[in-house]
């Protein structure tokens, strides 16, 4: 399908090319065989037929050559220019050319030269339907540049404007990572990767530091029926967590943590198994802190503290 697109592309370059130089043929032969200058319209047809072919010629160097530089917005410009250029052309030489039919006399049995303006009595036959010709190529020259103009647009604009924006349109290809169709110029043989829209319909969220309580898996877990635990070798602790509050129990049923976490800089640590401690909150919001030390073999040494600046410490006997 690319390679069918491609030849297309190419043979529409091809009929811009062979459709100008023939409008600046024709012209050309209806000038000189009037032996007339032409007046400004006929030549301002066949100086658009010149600026065409040289158009052509270039951009089909640019592309075999060069074709990594783009510059999308000067491009797609020149190439209406052309286009708009033909559909001047084709109207004033339909309007200069085509008024009078060839055969045509006056009372006198005298024709018509366009290009003087006078009747003669030659009816310059040859060089009368050259111009005619003219005018119907001229008219194909603007249809295929519209052409041209549609695909560019679809082709290379388009793309370039959906991925970079504004900014694409005055950037080469090769800071794109693209490059132009080498013999036509009018698509990207190396089209921009489409990238597939992220679609999280099957995520489920929750907040469970918020207190949502969700334990449903994450997409990245290999396993999606599998629950977190702590990675512990010895099967000591057994986290679980509930809305934020974070219960540890140790292998030692003597032993009981219960941490109420307001503060994430506070930590306790015990190193004794028979230290035991108590918070508890009164209901005019004031904290207490006791503490009970028994004496052994261990002194029940402890190192922690509870970032709480107001609370009230009392040490049990």
């Amino acid at each position: 399908m690319k390679r069918v697109t491609g030849v297309f592309l190419t043979l529409l370059r091809f009929s811009q090319f062979a459709s100008s130089v023939l409008v600046m043929s024709l012209l050309a032969y209806a000038i000189h065989a009037y032996g007339n200058r032409g007046n400004k319209k006929t030549n301002f047809t066949l100086a658009t037929g010149v600026i065409s072919v040289f158009y052509l010629i270039a951009l089909g160097i640019l592309c075999l050559a060069l074709p990594t530089l783009i510059y999308i917005g000067m491009y797609f410009c020149a190439e209406l220019i052309v286009c708009m250029l033909w559909l001047a052309a084709f109207v004033v030489l339909a309007k200069a050319q085509g008024e009078r039919s060839c055969s045509n006399t006056n009372a006198d049995g005298l024709y018509y030269n366009p290009y003087s303006g006078q009747y003669t009595a030659d009816s310059h036959r040859r060089a009368c339907n050259s111009s005619q010709a003219a005018i119907a190529f001229s008219g194909l020259c603007f249809v295929l540049f519209l052409i041209s103009v549609i695909l560019l647009g679809i082709n290379v604009l388009t793309p370039i404007r959906k991925r970079y924006q504004t900014q694409g349109m005055w950037r080469s290809g090769a800071s794109m990572g693209t490059k132009l169709h080498r013999w036509s110029g009018l698509a990207l043989s190396e089209p921009f990767e489409e990238t597939a829209a992220y679609d999280n319909t099957n995520v489920r969220t929750g907040d469970v530091e918020a207190g949502a309580g969700d334990n449903a898996a994450y997409t990245s877990e290999p396993n999606g029926d599998a629950r977190y635990a702590t990675n512990d070798p010895n099967g000591q602790y057994h986290t679980t967590t509930t809305n934020t509050r974070y219960t540890t129990t140790t292998a030692d049923p003597k032993t009981r943590y219960t941490t109420n976490d307001r503060n994430p800089g506070s930590a306790n640590v015990a190193n004794s198994a028979v230290d035991q401690h108590a918070y508890s909150t009164d209901e005019s919001g004031d904290r207490s802190y006791q503490e009970k030390v028994t004496e052994g073999a261990h002194s029940g040494a402890m190192s922690g503290s509870t970032a709480e600046p107001n609370r009230n410490v009392n040490q049990m006997p």
